[in-house]
């Protein structure tokens, strides 16, 4: 009795022990902390200046200092900054949803307006410059414009137009790789005389930037969405948080998260990993490996509606209320990482059954499950209990049509994602 109890206190032990190991410390990530006058909080965060400065927005654009987090200077209006010219320049839509103002970002003086023909711009607009600045894309009433930045000038202006249509709202905007082509969260109404009542359409569709036709449909995956800074992989949250290849729409990983508490996510300048938040109902704030989906790191007590990455990819500033805590992103994850890579499926390609081996880090009961690159499931079930260290499975899918599926192997704290073809 006594060597039982001893086992099994050892096995919490052990449990708990590979548990700190994902799970951060709130006061050794911890910056600083600052305590701010805006009681509704923040809408936006992001880094400048080579994250030097950090840019908050409530119904002020505030600047801090990034060091300690001292406030420099604020400007009256409510809609977000957007930083190009290697942030010396920002634009803003003003709060009359009419005029757009360029600014000197080092003495916050405003440089020029663009001509906008009072066409009344969306409330709360979500607008884009694309990666090679030359174009800025605003969603208007019923619409979107874009305006060429460098001459000043009104691009092209789409409306959209169809039977029993009353309105659409442009939700996302996201400018994709080097096409610059638009993908967009579109939400539409429809009204008939014989039945009031509205029917509403929402779908992620994608735009050709120099004629706005659309170009492909890619159905509803959720309203957060975002590419990666060199326009390699695309996140939608949906079904937890799916990653695709943005050049042939493979499925790259899924992290297993709730999607419907999902606030935000943005991936690292590397590519190699994604931060996602969440709010208050799941408390997270974690990082995660985009090949892999294996979480890598959450920060405790940590839901936001709003954080930022800098671009040396060492800090996160997140709010939370009217506080701003700038996170560091520790070593501990590297650590976490390189635990994973012990991980071997074969035969692949096959015909048959499936030998993976991999490696975890605590005991915990398994399950797995197999999806085809659109994220349906075709498999699910259980592994059973699985003991620290190296583990051997093998799984049948000669049931499975040829093609290319994505395998994986999950706990309640455990993610582990392999890929394979079947032949």
């Amino acid at each position: 009795m006594k060597h039982k109890i001893f086992f099994y206190a050892l096995l919490i032990v052990l449990f708990c022990s590979q548990v700190q190991s994902y799970a951060g410390d709130l006061a050794n990530d911890t910056v600083w902390t600052k305590k701010t006058d805006e009681m509704q909080g923040f809408s936006s965060v992001q880094f400048i200046k080579n994250d030097e400065i950090i840019v908050a927005q409530s119904g002020y654009t505030i600047f801090y200092d990034a060091i300690d987090g001292k406030e420099l200077y604020r400007l009256l209006g409510e809609n977000n900054a957007i930083f190009f010219d290697n942030d010396k320049k920002f634009l803003r839509v003003e709060n009359d949803l009419k005029t757009i103002k360029i600014y000197n970002s080092s003495n916050y003086e405003v440089l020029y307006e663009l001509n906008n023909e009072d066409i009344i711009i969306q409330e709360f607009p979500n607008y884009v410059i694309t990666k090679d600045e030359k174009y800025l894309i605003i969603p208007i009433i019923n619409g979107i414009r874009i305006w060429d930045i460098e001459n000043k000038t009104i691009k092209n202006t789409k409306l959209f137009e169809g039977e029993n249509l009353t309105s659409t709202a442009i939700r996302r905007i996201v400018s994709l790789d080097e096409t610059n082509n638009l993908l967009m969260y579109i939400t539409k109404e429809y009204r008939t005389s014989s039945n009031p009542k509205p029917v509403i359409h929402s779908r992620i569709i994608e735009y050709n930037l120099e004629t706005l036709d659309s170009i492909s449909n890619w159905g509803f995956k959720g309203q957060v969405f975002q590419n990666s800074p060199e326009g390699t992989y695309i996140g939608f949250g949906i079904g937890g948080v799916q990653i695709y290849n943005n050049a042939n729409r493979e499925l790259i990983s899924t992290i297993p998260i709730n999607s419907l508490s999902l606030t935000g996510m943005e991936f690292s300048n590397d590519e190699k990993f994604i931060i996602t938040s969440s709010t208050v109902s799941d408390n997270l704030l974690a990082i995660w490996s985009v090949e892999t989906g294996k979480q890598l790191y959450e920060y405790t007590r940590a839901s936001t509606s709003a954080f930022a990455l800098s671009k040396n990819d060492k800090f996160i500033i997140k709010e939370s209320g009217r506080l701003l805590i700038k996170y560091k992103i520790t070593d501990q994850m590297l650590s976490v990482e390189e635990q994973n890579q012990n991980t071997i499926i074969y035969p692949n390609p096959t015909n048959g059954n499936l030998e993976i081996k991999y490696n975890i880090n605590r005991p915990d009961v398994f399950q797995y499950e197999i999806t085809n690159i659109n994220g349906q499931v075709l498999l699910l079930n259980h592994l059973g209990f699985k003991n620290i260290g190296q583990n051997t499975d093998v799984i049948q899918v000669e049931t499975l049509a040829r093609g290319n599926y994505n395998l994986r192997l999950f706990s309640a704290q455990d993610n582990i994602n392999f890929r394979f073809i079947k032949e």
